[in-house]
């Protein structure tokens, strides 16, 4: 492997190995990290941005595959496959109980938030807090809210808004607590009765956030 600091372009690199574009580590490694990186591959450069960083029109030099979408939507063509990568970044938060699955709070990716739903629970023990369906959806919008702040957005960037109740006969108490949370135009939102949620709580909501 072959790497060389780009003239005029402090904190890029080039990478001239194709085993290592395959197996994809320095990619995520450095875009991580925050690091624009140019990929140089059998004569084709893509260049990516790095998150929280502008990105410029493509210039009339640049390749034909060469792809904008912004921060962690960045999307582009692999050179040697053809293949369509997405960027992921996962949105996390030391203020909430760690995920009991295989799963992120939130996951920043094509110009949208994508929050995990969210239940009554108490980030402290990790237990549902006590109090029916009045406090447990209070604590599920302080919890979407430490979420939105990691992820640098706020309700008013929610887009579409999921809703689970195990008991319809509890959809007025959690509709007026939810209302107090948004302002007009109001997000998109779809309420559905299920027969269970984890931890045996009583409702869940999930969010869509526009980046």
């Amino acid at each position: 492997m072959q790497r060389a600091e780009l003239s005029g372009a402090p904190g890029m690199e080039v990478i001239t190995s194709v085993r290592e574009w395959k197996k994809g580590e320095f990619f995520r490694r450095h875009y991580q990290h925050g690091i624009d990186v140019a990929y140089v591959i059998q004569g084709s450069m893509i260049e990516l941005s790095s998150q929280g960083r502008g990105a410029s029109a493509p210039g009339a030099g640049e390749p034909q595959h060469h792809r904008r979408h912004g921060a962690a939507g960045l999307k582009h063509r692999n050179p040697l496959t053809q293949e369509v990568i997405m960027i992921k970044e996962a949105i996390v938060s030391p203020k909430l109980a760690p995920p009991a699955g295989p799963f992120s709070a939130a996951i920043r990716s094509g110009g949208f938030v994508y929050l995990s739903g969210q239940i009554g629970q108490d980030p402290a023990s990790g237990k549902l807090i006590e109090g029916g369906i009045e406090k447990q959806t209070e604590q599920i919008f302080s919890n979407l809210a430490v979420v939105l702040v990691a992820a640098g957005k706020s309700f008013n960037d929610v887009v579409r808004a999921g809703v689970y109740l195990t008991n319809m006969g509890d959809f007025s108490v959690m509709n007026a607590i939810y209302a107090k949370h948004f302002e007009k135009p109001f997000p998109a939102r779809t309420t559905i009765g299920v027969a269970a949620l984890p931890l045996g709580a009583a409702v869940e909501i999930d969010l869509v956030v526009k980046d």
